[in-house]
């Protein structure tokens, strides 16, 4: 969702729509914040135990992929993909 939400941003900005940049700014600011806690959490809940904490990355990457909107997100530049990877969004969530 972080990504999709940058891309948005990005795309209200392009067109010159200040309140929809606003708005959707408001919803990844959100949802870095839900991102945040879920990673904090996983790694807490984890603690210890290898096999948990291997399910659950496996079960992030499984949700990961059924919602990569048909392989569509990719790395580069806003204008050169259709969704671009967040590399920064993500790392404002805790991502490493």
């Amino acid at each position: 969702a972080c990504d999709v939400f940058n891309q948005l941003v990005h795309i209200a900005r392009k067109i010159g729509d200040p309140v929809l940049e606003r708005a959707v700014d408001f919803v990844l600011a959100d949802e870095i914040t839900h991102v945040r806690m879920g990673s904090k959490w996983l790694t807490k809940l984890t603690e210890g135990d290898a096999e948990r904490r291997r399910r659950a990355i496996e079960f992030q990457e499984n949700i990961d992929e059924r919602f990569n909107l048909g392989g569509v997100r990719r790395e580069g530049d806003h204008d050169a993909v259709s969704i671009s990877i967040a590399t920064d969004v993500r790392r404002l969530a805790g991502f490493t």
